[in-house]
């Protein structure tokens, strides 16, 4: 069995076949064991899969993560890639997550597009111009331009995506912020999941099941830190944007986030 599985969970994304290319260019490269969890019957196979799990009544991208992890894990793979359809893999950034946890770390997260413009004081661990491309093209995506004609434009101003990755691996290696924590890839190795355990399935369908997660890691003084040297591009909302009331889930699972920290059991993990 190989050591590392990618767990996706697929829930429609039109940005899906971007992601699909990217996962094809990493099993060239690297061992991977893929098991994708499907939210319907009727979504395509993106062609990826060595497992797939099709879930007919989807319940939450957190019951997804947990079946497609405890499947991986029951396979006896020692590293699991959690990650979305909308994102964007590289396979440097990949093994640079691989070498986060080889040094003794619990879980490594990979940076994405949005974080030189939400963490301006980030900016110059990227390339020059990665805010401005950042706000330019998602703008650009989200008045309906096709997904992969605004990525090639995104990242030509680097002489492409592997190129751009490549930079953030060579001008950051080794460098991590910690704790943290973010639901959109993260590299764990499996004791992560047997200290901290799955994601909490009240955080329906999506939404604060990471900030969860985060909040106990950091209660439990796990090592998890957002690696520099690692980069994925990030779509933001290509699912959940297309589903209707989803500003009421996120008001709604944030008040849920809140009452957890409320009855103090946070606190709880930390006795």
């Amino acid at each position: 069995m190989n050591r590392l599985a990618l767990v996706f969970a697929h829930q429609g994304a039109k940005e899906a076949r971007l992601f699909a290319q990217s996962v094809r260019t990493c099993r060239e490269m690297l061992d991977l064991y893929v098991v994708g969890v499907y939210g319907s019957e009727a979504l395509p196979d993106l062609g990826i899969e060595d497992e797939t799990i099709r879930v007919r009544h989807w319940h939450s991208l957190s019951a997804a993560w947990n079946c497609g992890i405890l499947h991986a894990l029951h396979a006896g793979v020692e590293t699991v890639l959690v990650a979305n359809d909308d994102t964007v893999l590289s396979a440097v950034a990949v093994e640079r997550l691989q070498a986060h946890l080889a040094q003794g770390r619990w879980c490594a997260c990979p940076c994405v597009a949005e974080i030189p413009s939400i963490y301006p004081w980030w900016q110059p661990l990227f390339p020059p111009g990665s805010a401005e491309a950042y706000q330019q093209e998602r703008s650009a995506w989200q008045q309906g331009e096709d997904a992969e004609t605004v990525f090639a434009r995104w990242y030509a101003r680097w002489d492409g995506f592997d190129a751009f990755a490549h930079w953030m691996a060579e001008h950051n290696q080794g460098q991590t912020h910690q704790p943290y924590f973010h639901g959109v890839a993260f590299m764990a190795a499996a004791r992560l999941f047997e200290e901290v355990g799955l994601f909490d399935l009240r955080f329906r369908p999506a939404y604060h099941e990471d900030a969860d997660y985060a909040k106990r890691i950091a209660a439990l003084g796990v090592d998890s830190v957002l690696a520099f040297d690692a980069y994925f591009h990030h779509w933001g909302g290509a699912t959940s944007s297309r589903q209707g009331e989803w500003g009421e889930v996120f008001a709604r699972n944030e008040q849920k986030l809140a009452e957890k920290e409320r009855k103090g059991f946070y606190n709880l993990l930390l006795s």
